[in-house]
């Protein structure tokens, strides 16, 4: 768990952007709240977020499968096919926005769910969810950061 696991060689930053790696090992239906039903295959998922204050509870948060639902990650995270693996702190100096421009919407990376996590996005990106049929390790190195595998 991350509070225990972790948290002691987390960022202690009050602000921080993260990218939460997602496992989705099946199929799913994903009703996300306003954005109404969606089906996500299977594979490797990249949701960027950010957190104003409290960026380990933020992350423990994500990991709880026990949560009221309030933003659209917490839909996908709700089923029990999607597991976080991977937790990329940056600081608040990098915005969501700067993950989802460098991961570049391409031939690799889809944005499965227009508007996903990024309904109050002011930089016009796609979503804030992407999936990936490739390693991202390498693109997010650009922008520094601390990768925690999770387990």
């Amino acid at each position: 768990m991350w509070t225990r696991k972790l948290a002691h060689q987390s960022p202690q930053w009050k602000a921080a952007t993260y990218a939460l790696v997602i496992d989705l090992s099946r199929a799913v239906t994903v009703n996300a709240g306003k954005l109404g039903a969606h089906r996500l295959q299977a594979g490797t998922y990249i949701y960027a977020g950010g957190a104003r204050r409290g960026f380990n509870a933020r992350v423990a948060r994500h990991l709880s499968k026990k949560k009221r639902l309030h933003w659209h990650v917490d839909y996908l995270l709700a089923s029990k096919y999607a597991t976080v693996i991977k937790v990329w702190a940056f600081s608040a100096d990098i915005s969501e926005c700067d993950i989802i421009s460098i991961l570049k919407v391409g031939q690799n990376i889809t944005a499965p769910i227009k508007s996903f996590g990024a309904s109050d996005c002011r930089n016009r990106c796609p979503a804030h969810l992407l999936r990936s049929s490739r390693s991202v390790v390498g693109v997010l190195k650009k922008l520094g950061g601390k990768l925690y595998d999770i387990y």
